[in-house]
């Protein structure tokens, strides 16, 4: 029997065949260009990335130089060379490039490949909206909880550009989270996602500041990351995460388990509007 929930009779739209040729080689230019950034390598030699090709819009060697054109602002990404090829119907095009940086760049690095991606993520954003309204009314279904909106919003409102509620996994037995938390999957205009583990507290409970306690989240996050690049990576540029906790004496609600995803987060949001004074409350993992 065919699936007929939101994702599976939209989510065409953001698989490569669906994808303008061109956009689907920049975004997946991105996602390579991120994971290196989050796993703190700094040099690639040259990499050679294969594509077919379905709408025609890369139809040249030349079209293909785009790409230097459209990552120029990264001065440490090198275009080698783009090779077009077609027969028989079957039309794919093959591109070399390498990049190389200081880390003490990387915020920079971080701010330009936004920038691209902010731009060649628009066409997938009505099917984000679509994501968000049915995740949100499946979550209130499933909590049976009327204040499930003002819950979200507290959250966003620490990383007001992740507003679409893409996924999520919730467990209304609170008092067991260590063994199965509560995760949300936000997503933003420019295709960065955030993994969001909840912390809840119990006001006769004080096990939440233990070492191990706080490891636990800790991996948590990372499962929940991998599992989330795993599931839709091809929707996403990548994948961040953090811990939220509802403690009211906490002065630092949000904390991301690393100190990159804290930079994405902070470039991704230098895009909202009222980005002056937000994440002054979010804190790194220590």
């Amino acid at each position: 029997m065919e699936c007929k929930c939101v994702e599976c009779v939209t989510s065409q739209v953001m698989d490569s065949d669906y994808k303008r040729d061109m956009q689907n080689l920049v975004l997946k230019l991105g996602r390579i260009i991120f994971q290196a950034i989050q796993e703190r390598r700094n040099k690639l030699p040259t990499q050679t990335l294969t594509q077919k090709l379905f709408h025609g819009d890369i139809c040249s060697k030349q079209a293909l130089d785009q790409i230097a054109r459209i990552f120029k602002s990264l001065k440490y990404f090198t275009y080698t060379n783009g090779e077009y090829h077609s027969s028989n119907n079957n039309t794919a095009i093959t591109f070399k490039f390498s990049y190389e940086w200081n880390f003490v760049e990387i915020d920079n690095n971080i701010d330009h490949i936004i920038t691209i991606g902010k731009e060649w993520y628009k066409p997938f954003l009505e099917y984000l909206y679509k994501m968000d309204r049915w995740s949100r009314y499946c979550w209130k279904h499933i909590s049976n909880n009327d204040k499930i909106d003002e819950f979200l919003e507290n959250i966003v409102s620490y990383i007001p550009e992740f507003k679409y509620l893409y996924d999520f996994h919730w467990n209304n037995e609170t008092y067991n989270q260590l063994q199965d938390p509560c995760v949300l999957l936000l997503a933003s205009d420019c295709g960065v996602f955030a993994i969001i583990v909840i912390k809840f507290w119990h006001q006769y409970l004080d096990d939440d500041e233990e070492p191990e306690v706080y490891d636990k989240y800790h991996e948590w996050v990372k499962t929940y990351k991998a599992h989330a690049a795993e599931k839709h990576g091809n929707k996403l540029a990548t994948v961040i995460g953090a811990t939220y906790t509802n403690n009211p004496d906490v002065m630092e609600p949000l904390e991301f388990v690393d100190e990159i995803d804290l930079s994405i987060a902070r470039a991704v949001n230098f895009y909202t509007p009222k980005s002056s004074s937000s994440l002054k409350d979010v804190q790194l993992y220590s």
